[in-house]
């Protein structure tokens, strides 16, 4: 009898020396150790501050549903400024037009914000207050940020 466990347990040696974990091992991707097929797209603070200066209905409605941090981030990229990106999407959202429609026509450079309010039926002076406003908050959320950022230090 004593015989037959040792020829076991030789015989079964090789076959734990292959493979320890029986085929128990955690798949690569499920924690995290495989690599991503494509590169992530990163959020700039600007970008995240201005996307949250609006509630997702107002997002949706001038048509970015989704990730509108990214969406941000890339028309800042692109070059429009802050305050720029404010009033548009006001105007996008009291006109009802697409905000990437207006972000193209802004970029061909025809036409001021001011015009874009006026054909659009919109007060541009009362725009330019509530875009000033939305302005300081975005600056309070950017500070928020880097407060936190810094006591994470």
């Amino acid at each position: 009898m004593m015989r037959t466990l040792v020829l076991l347990a030789v015989l079964a040696a090789p076959a734990f020396a292959e493979d320890p974990s029986m085929g128990m091992a955690a798949d690569p991707s499920l924690v995290g150790h495989a690599k991503p097929d494509r590169k992530q797209e990163t959020v700039s603070r600007i970008g995240l501050a201005v996307s949250l200066a609006f509630d997702a209905t107002t997002w949706t409605s001038v048509g970015v549903s989704s990730a509108p941090a990214h969406a941000a981030t890339n028309l800042i990229k692109q070059g429009h400024y802050r305050l720029e990106l404010l009033q548009l999407v006001l105007i996008a959202r009291d006109s009802g037009t697409r905000l990437l429609d207006l972000t193209k026509e802004r970029a061909k450079g025809k036409k001021t914000l001011r015009e874009m309010a006026v054909e659009a039926n919109i007060d541009y002076d009362r725009l330019y207050s509530k875009s000033q406003k939305l302005s300081l908050e975005v600056d309070r959320r950017l500070e928020q940020t880097l407060r936190v950022r810094s006591d994470l230090k």
